[in-house]
């Protein structure tokens, strides 16, 4: 995902704008959700689920 910074109209060119808090809070969710599944992998947590007997 390629990372845009917006400018306020009239801005100095140089100076971008401070990223939104709204695309701050996706790219940590994004983290969190990549995180937990590389943490169920690392733990073998679906390995584990599909050897049990399933219950019915």
């Amino acid at each position: 995902m390629p990372s845009t910074v917006q400018q306020h109209p009239g801005a100095d060119s140089t100076r971008p704008c401070e990223p939104s808090p709204e695309r701050l809070l996706q790219l940590g969710m994004g983290f969190w959700a990549s995180k937990t599944l590389l943490s169920a992998v690392e733990l073998r947590v679906f390995t584990r689920l599909a050897t049990r007997p399933h219950a019915a």
